[in-house]
């Protein structure tokens, strides 16, 4: 399932409760760390591993990422073995 802005992403994540969420950072009305707030303070969507995607690759940026909450920070351009093991063990736990 995809969504085109954080509060779409919101509505989808509330209606279909997914294993595991993937949220770019830098979204057109909110940034991913709001978003990750926003969809922690439900409780249908407060345990849901989260993955940030983004470009911003800076350490501090990495860090607020972790800091927020985000399971996996995952920088573009985006390696997808990295990815894809991120997936797995997200997943697996």
């Amino acid at each position: 399932m995809t969504a085109q802005n954080g509060k779409e992403g919101l509505l989808v994540a509330l209606e279909t409760r997914p294993d595991l969420l993937i949220l770019d950072i830098n979204l057109p009305d909110m940034t991913g760390l709001q978003l990750l707030q926003r969809l922690r303070g439900h409780a249908e969507t407060r345990d849901i591993k989260a993955i940030a995607l983004s470009a911003n690759s800076l350490p501090e940026d990495v860090g607020k990422g972790v800091s927020a909450g985000f399971a996996a920070y995952l920088t573009k351009p985006l390696q997808v073995d990295m990815f894809v093991d991120t997936l797995a063990q997200l997943l697996r736990s």
